[in-house]
């Protein structure tokens, strides 16, 4: 009976030191060798719609109209790239997106197809998304993609796949 109750008191305390907050996460990959880290707040992105060009037909002229839409009600986004990282840092980033949460967000989906696990959470409230974070996790290239802003489920799920590289959101 001692041996049970140490082996799990040993099990429970192994879990603990592997769990890290979603802050202590972004700290720890956004260092790695080699990572490409985006930060864009809301006078960057200001900006950049500013200085986006015209479209040349009345399509991508409704396209982009309904992008910069989007992107003004953006508050900021962030994005980790370990493409071009050590395999040791992509199978950390891997590792560490298994157990991962993120406090104040709910889990929308969690799934792994092939070689990839792909978790997004999202803070929403009254069919109004706040936040999100897309969690891309295979060996090729690991990546997270972390959006505050404020919009509307459906516009979200419209412009999504542009703004988070083809991921559909549920």
């Amino acid at each position: 009976m001692k041996h049970f109750l140490l082996i799990t008191m040993l099990a429970c305390m192994s879990l603990s030191l592997n769990a890290q907050t979603f802050d202590q996460f972004v700290e720890r990959f956004s260092k790695a060798e080699n990572a490409e880290v985006v930060k864009l707040d809301k006078n960057t992105l200001g900006m950049m719609m500013s200085m986006s060009p015209e479209a040349q037909d009345s399509e991508d002229s409704e396209k982009m109209k309904k992008m910069k839409d989007v992107m003004s009600k953006l508050r900021f986004v962030n994005i980790i790239s370990l493409e071009e990282s050590s395999e040791s840092d992509r199978k950390a980033f891997c590792e560490a997106v298994e157990n991962l949460t993120v406090e104040g967000l709910e889990l929308l989906m969690d799934t792994k197809e092939d070689a990839e696990h792909v978790k997004i959470f999202a803070n929403i409230k009254e069919d109004r998304c706040r936040e999100l974070v897309v969690l891309s996790a295979s060996m090729d290239d690991p990546v997270m993609v972390h959006v505050a802003g404020d919009f509307d489920m459906n516009e979200l799920k419209q412009q999504g796949g542009g703004l988070l590289g083809g991921i559909e959101i549920p």
